[in-house]
């Protein structure tokens, strides 16, 4: 599962087996966050439409802070 920022700079993505996402700078590939989702598996994944916040489903619908 993957999902781009609003303006293309960031990626998050998930493995769906461990629950955790990652945010990727797109321009050089570096690793910015890891966020660990409490629950089960993500389902999906977005981010709102000023890239300000990732939005993750699983049971529950989580909602992050993106910064940087």
């Amino acid at each position: 599962m993957f999902a781009f920022s609003p303006d293309g700079t960031l990626l998050a993505t998930t493995d769906q087996g461990e629950g955790e996402i990652t945010l990727w700078r797109v321009s050089d590939g570096a690793g910015l966050r890891v966020y660990d989702s409490p629950g089960s598996p993500v389902s999906d994944l977005a981010f709102s439409s000023n890239g300000d916040r990732l939005l993750s489903c699983d049971y529950a619908l989580r909602v992050w802070p993106v910064e940087g």
